[in-house]
């Protein structure tokens, strides 16, 4: 046998070759001019097995010329862990809501089987290419999602380009451990694994024909009397997400009820309580479904009952693809502010320190808060609070016009610059941004600060701000920010000098972002869609969430291909 070709094909379960095989030199220089016509440097053609963007043909066209166009995946010791590390994550990809179409896995496996059955230099090389191409189109997707953000939305501005596709690409193909290398690739955030676990539960809730619709039959309240049927479609709503115990059976709660609760053993009409079974186990669904937890199940909490487990699973899709346009250097310490969700959370080390409720944009007049990221410079406490044009000639001047002396009872004054006049409320405990600011210059002029009014932490729908971000406990997260003793910071705030500027001794990431669906305390949760933003990312990723039947045939095949592999395998 030819000691090149059984090299090649002893630890990838490929055939082994006849003793007429080329000698290795001869081999390898046939496989290198293969791999140079199929690699071909002219940017204008295409590289097999990938039909995406020219900057994929030219990341694959890449690693072909740093290992000196040589074979990538089926050459040297040690390969059969790397191809096979790379099937199982292009097999792995549908869990995590990717399409797989533009990935080639048809012709992929075709030419897996040539390479296997006839293992000639062109089909090696065939082969080869279509390995990377495939390991180009997934890493990438991976990395940086399937969608460009900008092509979809305006609303979105944090740069996924932070990160270096081309080295996060090379350093798998020189990594010792495969499969942890492809892991690797993906988001690494407790939410996104939360999210792709939900996934797989919400597809299999789907294939079961989702759940039934509660009826409105008005406002529902603990101990109220409702008829069995109704009790019947409840508990199977939330049976089906798990809030409560599995019935004896599931058709049962389609009919009247089902189980052991005494809503499954009654006819649809007759009287039954809603007890505390019910009760508390809908109160742990509106607890993450960001609803008011008071068991009383009225038109919004009903809303949300009878949202489709379709639609669900799409928006899970949705903010799947949302982790994968995060950067994943964050740095060691940061701020992250989740808008739909209303929480803050600051982070060292990996580790959540912080978390707080925060007031984010209405909904409306253009105050919704955009999604970006920035650094945060300084913190100004006791500020002056240099309102806006236009919600001074809105919001002020009106007043101001009715009653003068609305500036001077609250605090406001026109005042006059070089550049002409404006109106600013002086500092204080009545000041719109209260005593203390947070400043990362950006171009949407949205900052983080305090607030007077401190009841509407307490309410659940809390986009009531014109885009800046109120929080909740300012002298906590200054603390955070600053590293300064509490004592130090209620000086500051109360008794220190007016608009004081501190500079942060080292510039502090702060991200505004856009989730609404989402783990916390290791839970799923699900928020509002405050600004109606999940539809057009919903409908992008579509394919991801809903696999085609085209992409479940590559699939299929590149599975057989990928069992004929172990099956070889275990024959060695």
């Amino acid at each position: 046998m030819n000691v090149l070709f059984a090299a090649l094909f002893a630890s990838t379960t490929f055939v082994q070759v006849s003793p007429a095989s080329p000698t290795p030199d001869t081999m390898q220089a046939a496989i290198t001019a293969a791999l140079a016509n199929v690699v071909a440097s002219d940017a204008s053609s295409r590289v097999p097995g990938l039909s995406s963007t020219r900057a994929a043909q030219a990341r694959t066209r890449s690693l072909y010329q740093q290992a000196g166009r040589r074979l990538l995946w089926l050459s040297g010791t040690g390969e059969s862990s790397r191809v096979n590390a790379l099937i199982d994550a292009l097999l792995g990809a549908p869990a995590q809501a990717l399409r797989v179409d533009a990935y080639g896995l048809e012709t992929l496996a075709a030419a897996l089987e040539r390479a296997r059955n006839q293992p000639s230099a062109s089909a090696l090389a065939d082969a080869d290419v279509r390995l990377t191409a495939a390991f180009v189109a997934y890493g990438t997707d991976v990395l940086i999602g399937q969608v460009d953000p900008a092509d979809i939305t305006k609303a979105w501005h944090i740069d996924r380009q932070l990160i270096n596709i081309d080295t996060a690409l090379a350093s798998v193909l020189t990594a010792a451990d495969a499969p942890a290398a492809f892991a690797a690739l993906r988001p690494q955030e407790v939410s996104y694994a939360a999210l792709t676990a939900s996934l797989a539960q919400y597809r299999q809730i789907v294939d079961r024909g989702g759940w039934p619709l509660v009826r409105d039959v008005g406002v529902v309240r603990p101990g109220d009397t409702v008829s069995a049927g109704f009790a019947g479609d409840l508990l199977g709503r939330l049976y089906a997400e798990g809030y409560i115990g599995a019935p004896a059976s599931l058709q049962p709660l389609r009919d009247s009820g089902g189980g052991d609760h005494p809503a499954g053993r009654a006819g649809t009409n007759t009287p039954v309580i809603y007890d505390s079974v019910l009760s508390n186990a809908m109160q742990e669904y509106q607890r993450r479904h960001a609803l008011a937890v008071d068991a009383i199940i009225g038109p919004s909490t009903r809303r949300s009952l009878n949202r489709s487990a379709t639609d669900r699973l799409r928006q899970i899709a949705a903010n799947l693809e949302r982790h994968r346009w995060m950067p994943r250097e964050r740095g060691d310490r940061y701020v992250i502010v989740n808008v739909p969700a209303y929480r803050l959370r600051a982070v060292d080390a990996g580790r959540e320190v912080l978390t707080m409720n925060v007031v984010v944009g209405a909904e409306y007049r253009g105050r919704s808060t955009p999604v970006f990221s920035d650094s945060m410079a300084y913190v100004v406490f006791r500020p002056y609070w240099n309102v806006p044009d236009g919600i001074a000639a809105r919001e002020l001047w009106p007043k101001q016009r009715a009653d003068t002396s609305y500036f001077s009872r609250n605090g406001y004054e026109s005042v006059r610059a070089s550049w002409g006049s404006y109106v600013r409320q002086t500092p204080g405990g009545d000041n719109a941004l209260g005593l203390v600011k947070f400043i990362f210059p950006n171009d949407f002029a949205i900052y983080l600060h305090d607030t007077p009014s401190q009841a509407l932490f307490s309410e659940r729908m809390r986009a009531a701000s014109h885009g800046c971000i109120r929080v909740e406990h300012p002298d906590s997260l200054a603390r955070f920010v600053l590293g300064w003793d509490d004592d130090r910071i209620q000086a500051a705030m109360h008794t220190g000098p007016d608009n004081q500027r501190v500079n942060l001794d080292a510039k502090l990431p702060v991200y505004i972002v856009y989730f609404t669906a989402y783990a916390s305390d290791g839970t799923m949760r699900f928020a509002d869609d405050i600004y109606r933003r999940d539809a057009v990312v919903m409908r992008a990723i579509n394919a991801g969430a809903f696999p085609t039947d085209d992409a479940r045939r590559a699939l299929a095949a590149l599975r057989r291909v990928r069992g004929a592999r172990d099956t070889a395998g275990a024959a060695r």
